[in-house]
């Protein structure tokens, strides 16, 4: 299913994403977790907010700083900001707080978001590895989902979760468990991942913004990437807003969506070796592409059946769905990208991740007024039509 010979390589760089994303099922229940602490639902939502718009603002500079002074310096800021925060979280109690921990936190997240990837993509001895590096990330999300659900499961087999331990709640140590598993990510990274020297830029900050912009510009296939992108992120984020709702009108409790998260996750470990599989078939990033939003599209016609048993079906096909691709795309994208200007336009895309995630809820409460969750599915879906549209027009 993975690379062992590419992941030997690289091993620990994968046991530090391990480590760093394996013990998250915290973040995951951070809604209901902030609500139990006493924080209302107004204020979580305006939290969840400042953190976007944080990161927003910041995405660029901090990645060009990253391109200055080095993709290994960037990515430990964000390692050891998030140690503190996470370890803060049980300690809060204002709602001023809380809100200046989300802005901290999307602010500290953008020196890692573009130049981690950046550092990797540059350590690659051979760019055809680029598609290997994304398939093993993608599997290993898969393989961390997996460790994330057993640990948020066997942690409440033991603790109720407002079980009093101190001065603290169970569910508090989640966070002290998640802090240390940052720890000993930011250490292995520190000690074992090695930086290949890269031409760091001479230019000034707005100057080398701007020479970055030019070129995602002035690329044909780069300027079409990041437009697909745009569109694709506003319908994934309506309907990342929409399926809880929609598998709660068939009836289908939380407790069973956190089960079910851990089998979702075992579901998806094969798709993005799957994807390379079909990629290597038809051996050309366009056919590959359109024929994999195709299926996107069609596939949303299954959430008109009902039943519980095809909700799960879908959801659990439409979760792993990104996997299967995404991969093969992101690589594809790092073909047009220069070395010296990596970690700023990799941050561009992730500002186009972050304009998807603000607009994509605004369309799926909307979506919510004017009919079902299941409709709202649907109709939002449509969305890959523009895309595969968009696709067609790339250029070899």
């Amino acid at each position: 299913m993975i690379n062992l010979k590419h992941v030997q390589e690289f091993l620990p760089y994968y046991l530090s994403f391990i480590f760093r994303y394996g013990f998250s099922i915290v973040s995951i229940l951070s809604v209901l977790y902030f609500n139990l602490k006493g924080f209302s639902y107004p204020i979580i939502a305006l939290y969840f907010s400042i953190t976007f718009i944080s990161a927003l603002i910041f995405e660029v500079p901090t990645s060009v700083f990253a391109d200055k002074f080095g993709r290994k310096k960037s990515v430990m800021i964000t390692f050891i900001a998030e140690i503190i925060i996470f370890s803060t979280y049980p300690f809060i109690s204002s709602n001023y707080a809380l809100l200046a921990l989300g802005f901290l936190n999307g602010f500290f997240s953008t020196f890692a978001s573009g130049s981690e990837t950046s550092l990797m993509v540059d350590n690659l001895k051979k760019k055809e590895l680029v598609q290997e590096y994304y398939v093993t990330c993608s599997t290993l999300f898969k393989i961390t989902g997996v460790l994330s659900g057993l640990t948020g499961y066997l942690f409440f087999l033991f603790f109720d979760i407002k079980q009093s331990i101190g001065q603290f709640v169970a569910i508090d140590f989640l966070w002290f468990i998640y802090a240390f598993s940052m720890l000993i990510a930011a250490l292995i990274f520190w000690l074992k991942v090695d930086e290949k020297p890269f031409k760091k830029s001479t230019q000034k900050t707005f100057a080398f913004t701007w020479s970055s912009l030019k070129h995602i510009w002035t690329n044909h296939n780069l300027r079409l990437i990041f437009l697909w992108n745009l569109i694709f992120m506003i319908g994934f984020y309506t309907w990342f807003f929409l399926y809880l709702p929609y598998l709660d009108s068939y009836g289908i409790k939380f407790n069973q969506i956190s089960l079910a998260y851990v089998f979702l996750s075992l579901a998806g470990f094969p798709m993005a070796k799957l994807g390379q599989k079909l990629y290597r078939w038809v051996k050309h990033e366009k056919p590959f592409l359109l024929l994999s939003y195709s299926f996107h599209l069609v596939w949303c016609l299954l959430v008109l059946i009902p039943g519980t048993v095809f909700a799960y079906i879908y959801w659990f096909v439409r979760w792993n769905l990104v996997g299967f691709f995404k991969p093969i795309e992101s690589a594809y994208t790092e073909k047009h990208i220069p070395t010296d200007k990596r970690s700023t336009i990799n941050s561009m895309q992730t500002m186009v991740s972050h304009l998807g995630f603000a607009v994509g809820p605004l369309l799926g409460g909307y979506l919510l007024t004017v009919t079902t969750p299941t409709y709202a599915i649907f109709f939002s879906s449509l969305l890959i039509i523009p895309v595969i549209v968009i696709i067609a027009f790339l250029r070899k």
